[in-house]
């Protein structure tokens, strides 16, 4: 059953669980999910917008989003899982971890691709919104420093250069963001203080 399938009680229970999924990768995506419905919720509310069809192709990019950070959630479930049982078999190790590592550097380019989304709104979304908007930022920075480790958990178990490069380039390239990302909260908290 998926995550989205469950109330948020459910989730948080299983979460705190003994179990060892969901784990931090799913609160990594669900993260990044709350900051695409912040910048979806924002956009929605927002009345004077550059054009109307600038915040159409928003909300498309925010809805598609949190769908696909949903997904990401379970993917990392069922990953982590398989990856366990491929460390208590010994067996296929390096796969498993290439294949536990897809869903962190998937929101990582999720996250990367929304934080345009965040400058737009600081820019033009509802001024009494600009806590939401802040937030959205701060959640986009947590998925990205959060999806991070858990590339970088997995990359020890990889040997194939190619990969790690790949992977470390993803990684390079949604940090590249952070800046903007941490300067948009803090110009809003000054604002407000």
């Amino acid at each position: 059953m998926s995550i989205a399938d469950h109330t948020l009680a459910d989730y948080l229970s299983a979460l705190g669980s003994k179990a060892s999924t969901p784990g931090g990768g799913a609160a990594a995506a669900l993260s990044g999910a709350q900051a695409a419905a912040l910048i979806s919720m924002v956009l929605n509310l927002s009345k004077d917008f550059p054009s109307d069809e600038a915040k159409a192709g928003l909300l498309k990019q925010t809805e598609a989003a949190i769908t696909a950070f949903t997904s990401l959630a379970d993917r990392d479930a069922e990953a982590f899982s398989k990856l366990m049982l491929a460390f208590k078999q010994k067996t296929d190790i390096e796969a498993a971890s290439q294949a536990s590592a897809q869903p962190p550097l998937a929101c990582l380019g999720l996250a990367q691709g929304l934080s345009a989304s965040i400058q737009v709104l600081y820019q033009h979304g509802n001024p009494n919104l600009v806590t939401d908007t802040a937030i959205a930022a701060l959640l986009l920075e947590n998925t990205i420093r959060s999806s991070e480790l858990n590339v970088l958990i997995n990359l020890r178990s990889i040997k194939d250069d190619a990969f790690i490069q790949a992977a470390r380039q993803i990684i390079q390239d949604a940090k590249s963001v952070l800046p903007d990302l941490e300067a948009i909260a803090n110009n809003i908290a000054e604002q407000i203080s």
